[in-house]
């Protein structure tokens, strides 16, 4: 399931990249080198920004919607009802005392 989760996850990122990489702007004046370097850095951006977003989310995820049980509160041992209870639970008592 992890390795399902990290494919998509770099699937989507890598997505976001070409697509801001796609639609950076051109710079007038800018060299081929300079404009290359423009679209790979506004890219990487786009996608780090959108990994912090994600990031975000899973964190308010944890933090709101899963939710653990609380430990049922402790309640004290019953009383021995019958004579033959009581008999028993002596018994164990003197054993366990020898």
């Amino acid at each position: 399931m992890q390795q399902l989760g990290g494919t998509l996850g770099v699937a989507v990122l890598v997505t976001i990249f070409g697509s801001a990489s796609s639609h950076a702007g051109r710079r007038p004046g800018a060299t081929a080198l300079e404009q290359a370097h423009h679209v790979f850095v506004y890219g990487a951006d786009r996608a780090f920004l959108a990994s912090v977003v994600f990031l975000i989310g899973s964190i308010a995820l944890v933090l709101f919607a899963i939710r653990t049980p609380s430990p049922a509160p402790l309640r004290p041992a019953a009383e021995p009802e019958t004579a033959e209870e009581r008999a028993i639970e002596d018994a164990v008592a003197s054993a366990i005392a020898e």
